[in-house]
């Protein structure tokens, strides 16, 4: 449910960005809410001023702090889609950008954002990804784009993370096949038990 708009801070907004743009009542306004209560705003400000307040704040600011607003306004899976769009649209690739979002996402948050890349930009994630990468990066990409895994748990499974280390330290050539396979129907493993028992399993193969 919509707050009542007549308690939101939409005038003074109004007034910092088309009489005079105020960049310092920009920011106080739309950093101390949440993503809901921005939509709000924007809901609010389009009623009064009869015009988009993403166009109006497009018009209004430039450069860093226009890719910061711009960025709030949009809810996590839009930022995210953006964000990886971004990354893959014309030439080379920004693989930073795809490993910190493909790889820190539950599989739930990688759905929602293979929708939202849909409605936003007609195409489909899995195939944009495909086309702008190759070899072993694309596969494990691929493998986590496809939202196979589990999500993620508080529960340390040191019987799963042995097992991997195992296998990553005793059959080398055989662990690009089973760490993508993995991938695909495991959740993240925490990273420093992994270290620690894969660590110990070199120690005994010495």
């Amino acid at each position: 449910r919509l707050a009542d708009t007549t308690q939101l801070p939409v005038i003074p907004l109004q007034t910092g960005i088309v009489d005079r743009v105020d960049e310092a009542t920009i920011i106080n306004v739309l950093t101390k809410r949440t993503y809901s209560q921005r939509r709000e705003v924007a809901f609010a400000y389009e009623r009064r001023a009869k015009k988009d307040l993403v166009t109006a704040l497009k018009g209004a600011l430039s450069g860093s702090l226009e890719t910061v607003i711009l960025g709030l306004m949009k809810s996590t899976a839009q930022y995210d889609a953006s964000e990886i769009k971004g990354s893959i649209k014309g030439l080379g690739t920004d693989e930073e950008v795809l490993i910190e979002i493909v790889c820190s996402r539950s599989s739930s948050e990688l759905a929602e954002i293979k929708t939202v890349y849909k409605e936003l930009f007609k195409k489909d994630l899995e195939k944009d990804v495909a086309g702008d990468t190759s070899g072993d990066f694309a596969k494990l990409l691929l493998a986590l784009v496809q939202a196979k895994r589990a999500e993620p748990s508080s529960v340390v499974d040191y019987e799963k993370i042995d097992e991997d280390a195992r296998v990553r330290t005793t059959y080398c050539p055989l662990f690009e096949k089973h760490y993508n396979r993995s991938v695909m129907v495991s959740s993240m493993i925490p990273y420093r038990p992994c270290v620690v028992v894969s660590s110990k399993v070199m120690s005994k193969a010495d």
